[in-house]
């Protein structure tokens, strides 16, 4: 299934994660979430590169929105070692957040977004994916240009 609305399937960097605690991982030298994520502070699209990423990282670090001061990709979150070092999202070419899907059940889902066209079909993302699924659904989101699609391979993966 191939939806049309970009920002509703890429999703907005607007809720705050559960920050990292003890041994979690730094994002180091990844940025890929300040490429690929909306971001409404900044009026930033998603897909694009952050006007405030140098070479050095983030330009405005010190008071930069709350948003990506708080957002963290699973890959930083990751307390049960399911994705380990080489998964960072910038090596792996996709990146995965936590959505719920129904305030009332809680119900959640992960998103799996492409950093570029076509990253999800490499062997070990899709060992992820289909790792995943085993438990809840996953929502693919395709690097398509600067845009986003999202790519459903199952009805368990579709959001209604």
């Amino acid at each position: 299934m191939v939806e049309d609305d970009l920002s509703a399937q890429h999703g907005e960097c607007s809720a705050p994660e559960e920050r990292p605690v003890g041994d979690a991982r730094m994002c180091e030298d990844c940025n890929v979430c300040c490429t690929m994520m909306y971001v409404r502070p900044l009026d930033k699209a998603a897909g694009t590169r952050c006007e405030h990423q140098t070479s050095e990282g983030c330009g405005i670090y010190a008071t930069r929105p709350n948003v990506c001061r708080e957002w963290y990709c699973m890959w930083v979150r990751d307390r049960l070692g399911v994705l380990r070092d080489e998964h960072r999202p910038d090596k792996l070419g996709v990146f995965f957040s936590v959505t719920t899907i129904d305030e009332k059940t809680q119900a959640q889902q992960i998103n799996a977004h492409e950093v570029y066209p076509g990253a999800s079909n490499k062997a070990e993302p899709k060992r992820i994916i289909d790792y995943f699924r085993q438990f809840v659904p996953v929502k693919v989101i395709g690097a398509r240009n600067n845009g986003f699609i999202a790519l459903t391979a199952s009805a368990a993966a579709q959001v209604a």
